[in-house]
């Protein structure tokens, strides 16, 4: 998820969805894997990011190596 998005910050949607996963129960269960995408790399983003509810974080420009392993690690386990 972009974190510099016209109408919503990501930070602000993150938090959202996993308020409304707090409620969910049963098959619904399951934590929606988000990641962070930004521009921004200093380690006090990540760190805001991460405490935020996201599961992953990528800056740009993100190449495909990094993508694909992302990726594979979040939704290799969902």
């Amino acid at each position: 998820m972009d974190l510099q998005m016209p109408v919503m910050g990501g930070v602000e949607c993150t938090e959202i969805i996993r308020r409304e996963e707090s409620g969910w129960r049963g098959d619904q269960a399951r934590r929606l894997p988000i990641v962070a995408l930004t521009a921004n790399a200093m380690a006090e983003e990540r760190d805001r990011c991460l405490a935020s509810g996201f599961d992953g974080f990528l800056t740009k420009p993100v190449n495909r190596e990094t993508l694909v392993a992302e990726l594979h690690q979040q939704i290799g386990e969902w």
